[in-house]
């Protein structure tokens, strides 16, 4: 996963190069979420360790992978939690 906050880092600390590959930049270390977990323990896994707005909602695949079924926003939790 490549955000709007890894280009921002990068460009800030003067490492981006827009002649690179994206491949170079990817985040493969990713917080994820499966998809039968509740918005109360979503709500926490998005500030542990460090603060996210975004984590990708995963399901278990056929094969034993995960499959990407959605995102979660955490504004949305947040609203949904009021």
């Amino acid at each position: 996963i490549f955000t709007d906050g890894d280009l921002r880092r990068l460009i800030t600390n003067g490492l981006f190069d827009i002649e690179e590959s994206l491949a170079k930049f990817v985040n493969r270390n990713i917080r994820t979420i499966k998809e039968c977990i509740k918005l109360t323990e979503a709500q926490l896994i998005f500030r542990t360790p460090t603060l996210v707005s975004v984590l990708p909602v995963v399901a278990d695949a056929e094969n034993g992978a995960h499959e990407l079924v959605g995102l979660l926003c955490l504004a949305d939790t947040l609203k949904a939690l009021e």
